[in-house]
């Protein structure tokens, strides 16, 4: 069953339940009521509270495995997943976007939903959320094994749609097949880093101990245009390589 409603009305449904996770993405919660005292399995994106941009296109969260695959293929990982946890199944779900998107629950109709609404759906069983966009949108999820939602949209929760700030960058590798830093010291909440559009390779983003050169490669490869989001609190733990000598990246990132 889904719902689409107002922000006051999400507040009443939801402040109930709040239990936010402070950190990593997966947060326990045991649910009291209606007999039932199993504990609540939750993975919410972003994992701090704030939001999370997606490109245009087609996203899409897969609770099993715990990875997001973007418009452009790029996989990245949650901290968890119903895998890890021996689970089949979520049970509800709430959503939120600055902009229009349709959602689609696995293979189920797909719901558009307006700019700014939130979403709830709930005693549903699904493994993936898909989210396609228009143009860039900023999002929150919160999906739960519980049949109700468990989340927190309050408690140190920021729920604005906008960061604080939004500051860019561009990163060359000099010299190819050597993991070079994105940049100096530079605290932040969260990082896209797009590959140059005229990139001779592919060039390759991740942590200290990336690795371009096919054989041993470590870290995601990006092909020119390809993006990379995440979480991170300092661009200084973000590394790039590449096949090419003068490849590089242009990237932004909130704070």
């Amino acid at each position: 069953m889904g719902i689409i409603i107002g922000d006051d009305e999400a507040k009443q449904l939801i402040n109930p339940v709040i239990d936010y996770l402070k950190s990593g993405d997966l947060q326990v919660h045991t649910k009291h009521g209606h007999g039932d005292d199993s504990e609540s399995f939750v993975i919410s994106y972003p994992n701090d509270g704030t939001r999370a941009t997606l490109g245009t296109g087609t996203s899409i969260i897969d609770f099993r495995s715990g990875t997001i695959k973007s418009p452009s293929s790029v996989v990245t990982g949650l901290s968890n997943s119903l895998s890890n946890q021996g689970l089949e199944f979520m049970r509800s779900v709430v959503i939120n976007a600055d902009q229009a998107i349709v959602i689609q629950l696995d293979s189920e109709d797909k719901t558009p939903v307006r700019a700014g609404a939130w979403v709830v759906q709930q005693d549903v069983l699904f493994e993936k959320l898909s989210i396609t966009t228009t143009m860039s949108t900023s999002v929150f999820v919160s999906a739960s094994t519980a049949n109700r939602p468990v989340i927190n949209i309050s408690g140190g929760a920021t729920t604005t749609n906008s960061p604080e700030s939004l500051s860019d960058g561009r990163k060359v590798v000099a010299a190819a097949g050597t993991a070079e830093v994105l940049a100096s010291d530079t605290p932040c909440k969260s990082v896209i880093v797009c590959a140059e559009t005229n990139n001779g390779g592919v060039v390759v983003v991740g942590g200290s101990t990336v690795v371009a050169a096919l054989a041993t490669r470590q870290g995601i490869p990006l092909y020119p245009g390809d993006t990379w989001t995440r979480s991170i609190n300092n661009l200084s733990k973000v590394y790039v390589d590449a096949l090419v000598n003068g490849d590089g990246v242009t990237y932004d990132y909130t704070n």
